[in-house]
């Protein structure tokens, strides 16, 4: 304790220490989860509802994902905003496949789109549908996706299972890299029961309960769909459960100022729907960041517990990276590009460093850019005001 008191710098080290260590063992659990697909002996009638704006360079992939499924008994309701965006006659041109079915929503004057199209595909819902599924239109799921979604639904304590996405580089430019590595740290964490909160791109839940919910109250004039989602069942007293075999494959390529966009919208919407989780993601990237700060110009001028202190951190988020490289091997038997490896084992001060500055600068933020709306934001998650830029759907993005 005196030694404490005599160099603060000390608490510093163990701050970072800690955080390292546990972001290791975070992550050796969290892989140590993953395994074969259970085995489902009935599926129940699901419907997957798949907003969709512009046609994604990924819809090819994405719908042979979804045609390859091996959980059968399925329908897909596409929900677009008009009948001139560009995905529209792909949608109407889809034979082979999965039965579908395609909603025009119209344009939002009080929502975010996406949550617009959500509730006009609830309309098309059947009395036989027994399972909702939520998916977005960038994801490329492997033909276990459904399964590993809808098999924790068979227990009746699960009010909600929800995936994630595992960011893939479709491109070799570092800023994609960045971004990528960084969703990983996201998509690694651990899966506790109280903790977990609903990713509206890959999540199953049972109608019944979904019904129970009343979610038009919550998604009336909402600026996303997920934040208010689980808000819904926290307050129902529902279980959210977030299996760590149901992440699901995204193609992305970003540059520099797409990729910090879209990743200070995430935490913008984390901050306004989970500020503890907000909070938690600020205090783990910045510890090691003060700890780089403070420990290089000490081991410098010679201090043995300063070159420890490095040495034990670097070796630490080496080991936790060679370790979050093994999850989509184990999954997908999938082998991340070389300058992932490389940022991911031996540039973890980098990736934090752009991570942490991401974080902080949504701070004080009121308002989110997406898909060509500028959404400003009263209270969570209430629109306040909408101003809509000329950004017409692209035919490839």
């Amino acid at each position: 304790m005196t030694a404490l008191i005599e160099h603060p710098y000390l608490l510093v080290f163990l701050a970072w220490i800690g955080v390292a260590l546990a972001a290791c063992l975070c992550v050796a659990h969290f892989q140590s989860q993953l395994g074969p697909p259970p085995h489902i002996e009935h599926e129940p009638k699901a419907v997957i509802l798949l907003p969709i704006r512009g046609l994604p360079l990924n819809f090819d992939a994405l719908w042979q994902g979804l045609c390859e499924q091996t959980y059968r008994n399925v329908r897909i309701v596409f929900a677009v905003e008009n009948a001139s965006d560009p995905i529209y006659p792909v949608l109407r041109s889809l034979t082979v496949g999965p039965p579908t079915e395609i909603v025009i929503a119209g344009p939002t004057d009080r929502c975010a789109q996406k949550v617009r199209n959500l509730v006009a595909a609830l309309k098309t819902l059947q009395p036989d549908d027994q399972v909702i599924v939520f998916a977005d239109a960038d994801i490329v799921p492997r033909s276990d996706w459904l399964v590993r979604l809808i098999a924790p639904l068979a227990n009746p304590g699960i009010t909600i299972a929800s995936g994630y996405r595992w960011m893939v580089p479709a491109d070799s430019r570092w800023s994609t890299a960045f971004i990528c590595v960084g969703n990983a740290s996201v998509a690694t964490l651990p899966r506790w029961r109280y903790w977990n909160i609903v990713w509206g791109g890959s999540a199953a839940i049972r109608r019944a309960d979904f019904d129970a919910l009343e979610i038009g109250e919550y998604w009336d004039d909402a600026v996303a769909d997920d934040g208010p989602l689980t808000t819904a069942i926290r307050l129902s007293g529902g279980l959210i459960h977030s299996p760590e075999g149901a992440l699901v494959i995204s193609p992305v390529s970003y540059s520099w100022s797409d990729g910090i966009a879209f990743a200070r919208r995430q935490y913008t919407f984390l901050r306004w729907s989970a500020p503890r989780h907000w909070a938690l993601s600020a205090f783990s990237h910045t510890v090691p960041i003060v700890g780089w700060t403070v420990a290089l110009p000490l081991a410098w001028a010679g201090s043995s517990a300063a070159i420890a202190t490095i040495t034990l951190t670097y070796g630490l988020d080496m080991l936790r990276g060679f370790l979050r490289l093994r999850v989509p091997h184990k999954l997908w038997n999938m082998r991340p590009p070389g300058h992932i490896v490389l940022l991911d084992l031996f540039a973890t001060p980098a990736w934090v460093f752009l991570h942490a500055a991401v974080i902080w600068s949504t701070l004080f933020k009121r308002s989110v850019t997406w898909a060509g709306r500028t959404y400003r934001v009263r209270s969570w998650p209430r629109v306040r005001s909408m101003t809509i830029a000329e950004q017409a759907p692209t035919a490839r993005r």
